[in-house]
């Protein structure tokens, strides 16, 4: 795939969508990076969910979106990662598992846990052979 990119003189709008976490965290400092790039680029956002982020890509509503690509299924949708993170385990400073440089999942499964509500991740796959470390590194 390739993208042809506008002249810095040039009068252009560009579509942009993104999940609430990615608009939040991650795009910010791109957004402001390619405004200063681009002044004469409008840069339009809009913030939703990845279902209807996908919908509007393959309606053409949007021209670009960036948004966790773990759950997205649409084989009709391209898609790259640019950025990868680890899943971890976080423990109390006394947690019996806390001595541990790895833990299956397995190990935890039964444990009490609090997951975040960060763009679908209660549902995000898991691979039930996942070592998660537990941030002694």
């Amino acid at each position: 795939m390739s993208v042809r990119a506008p002249s810095a003189d040039s009068d252009a709008a560009l579509n942009v969508a993104a999940t609430y976490t990615v608009l939040g965290f991650s795009l910010p400092y791109h957004i402001d990076r390619v405004s200063r790039m681009l002044p004469k680029l409008e840069i339009r956002l809009f913030e939703m969910a990845r279902e209807p982020i996908e919908e509007g890509l393959l309606a053409n509503r949007y021209d670009i979106a960036v948004f966790l690509t773990s759950n997205n299924v649409n084989p009709d949708l391209a898609a790259e990662t640019h950025l990868s993170s680890k899943r971890r385990l976080w423990l109390s400073s006394k947690h019996r598992l806390l001595s541990r440089d790895n833990v299956e999942l397995k190990e935890i499964a039964d444990e009490p846990y609090i997951m975040l509500s960060v763009d679908e991740a209660a549902h995000t796959r898991f691979s039930t052979g996942v070592r998660l470390p537990t941030g002694r590194e």
